[in-house]
């Protein structure tokens, strides 16, 4: 039987003014209630992670409006519910902090400092791709 291989995207969204901000999002309690950036699965129609990225925010967030993104080209690996996962690091940096309109798979946002949101995150592989996009940020 062929290995079940299912392709994510994980977006780091930070603002820079006045000074570095991460944004995060809150899961509800029925999905563990842990913070974690904007993640998911990337659909076949998505032609590249940087379109998955896209899609993504403003699906979770609204947020449509984005500088630009970084694809870091870095990708984590790991084993979930019998299936490998290969999730893509993509950063997005967008010109102001927004509001969040947020969908239902999230209970509550926040615009964070690095060290407080790399607190916060319950996953190493978000912690990682936090660190990978700010060693990038200028």
């Amino acid at each position: 039987m062929a290995r079940v291989i299912i392709r994510k995207v994980q977006v780091i969204v930070y603002c820079r003014a006045p000074e570095i901000q991460i944004l995060l999002l809150q899961r509800p309690p029925s999905r563990g209630e842990i913070w974690q950036p904007v993640t998911g699965k990337m659909e076949p129609k998505d032609r590249h992670f940087i379109h998955s990225a896209e899609r993504e925010l403003a699906e979770e967030t609204g947020i449509t409006e984005v500088l630009h993104f970084v694809d870091t080209g870095v990708e984590f690996r790991f084993e979930k519910d019998l299936a490998e996962v290969r999730e893509h690091l993509v950063g997005a940096e967008v010109e102001q902090f927004h509001s969040v309109i947020l969908s239902d798979e999230h209970i509550a946002y926040a615009w964070l400092s690095p060290l407080e949101a790399s607190q916060r995150l319950a996953w190493d592989t978000n912690r990682k791709g936090l660190q990978v996009v700010m060693s990038n940020v200028n």
